[in-house]
């Protein structure tokens, strides 16, 4: 098995909690490689036929080298931030190809702002039972605390948290199904928090 990297792109079906599932679709890896190794998961991130935008980096057509047996991009894409996952690399066995360093790059200069590294912090670290989820197991939010105050976000970045401490795993929550606000994590756990998100991505400086 290849070990999942940044760049890398995968037919693999991201479900949106609370919606229905739009089937396989192309998704490229954001974590490195160090990541995989040492989890067996890797971030994965939709690349959608939207607008792009500051947090929806742009994938042109000949940004993407497909594999022998996926075709080339028939338009323009954008990497959806808001739409990552942290996924079994034993669930990815479908490589489609790889976008290019740009895209990379690009889309690691979005990443402090959207999981807001720096405080002060206001909602990001906040602790929540979700609605749905296994007894004892709660969800610390960890995107930004303007995405995460805009009424019209519907799915939320999240690290599942148990016993005092979150699993280094992305997941997305359906804001719907955001339940009792458990706890707020202290501004030392906020910046540990913040060291544990920059280690999955290859970021720089």
């Amino acid at each position: 098995m290849t070990i999942p990297t940044e760049g890398m792109v995968y037919l693999h079906e991201i479900v949106l909690p609370g919606e229905t599932s739009g089937g396989k679709h192309l998704c490229v890896c954001l974590s490195h490689t160090e990541y995989a190794k040492e989890y067996g998961l890797a971030v994965l991130a939709s690349l959608r036929k939207v607008q792009s935008s500051w947090w929806r980096p742009l994938v042109d057509r000949d940004d993407f080298a497909p594999n022998a047996a996926c075709e080339a991009l028939d338009q323009a894409r954008a990497v959806d931030t808001s739409q990552m996952v942290s996924v079994p690399i034993t669930a990815l066995t479908s490589v489609a190809g790889r976008v290019s360093a740009r895209v990379v790059a690009d889309t690691m200069k979005v990443l402090p702002a959207l999981f807001q590294f720096r405080g002060p912090w206001e909602v990001r670290g906040a602790v929540h039972q979700i609605r749905g989820w296994p007894e004892g197991t709660a969800a610390v939010l960890v995107l930004n605390d303007d995405a995460l105050d805009n009424p019209t976000v519907r799915h939320f970045l999240a690290l599942p948290y148990e016993q005092g401490d979150w699993r280094k795993e992305l997941v997305l929550v359906n804001a719907a199904d955001l339940g009792e606000e458990v706890r707020v994590l202290s501004d030392a756990e906020q910046v540990l928090l913040s060291a544990d998100l920059r280690s999955i991505f290859p970021l720089t400086g």
